[in-house]
């Protein structure tokens, strides 16, 4: 945990996204050699949000959807939600939006809006399922 978020840390710098991505291979060695998914989801969370920062969309997609997969698999509805919040702001960066619909998760629960792309104006919402809030 603690390296993911030296990774989102270090990633908001001007010139932190080179860094970044050095911490992110090493968490990716890390999570890998002890099986941790939540080490991987979190460190693929984490530098697809310096990716966006740094204006490098598609491979902010790339890890944003490595981070949806991870999600699901440790099931964690939150991580869930974030990544694909990242996702949907990515394909939205790439001028894509007819995908951001397919990021809706499918829960069953309540409806709740994570958040608005915003340009001025609503663009899209992206809503998602909880149910504890």
């Amino acid at each position: 945990m603690v390296l993911s978020r030296y990774i989102r840390l270090i990633g908001i710098e001007k010139d932190g996204y080179i860094s970044a991505k050095d911490a992110f291979e090493r968490a990716l060695v890390i999570a890998k050699r002890e099986d941790d998914i939540s080490l991987e989801m979190q460190a693929s969370a984490s530098f697809a949000y310096v990716g966006g920062l740094h204006t490098q969309p598609r491979e902010s997609l790339e890890h944003s959807l490595r981070a949806i997969d991870l999600a699901q698999q440790a099931n964690d509805i939150h991580a869930e939600v974030e990544a694909r919040n990242s996702a949907a702001q990515c394909f939205f960066n790439l001028g894509n939006q007819s995908k951001q619909p397919l990021l809706r998760p499918k829960f069953t629960s309540d409806l709740w809006c994570v958040r608005c792309l915003q340009n001025g104006r609503v663009k899209a919402p992206i809503w998602a399922g909880f149910t504890n809030i």
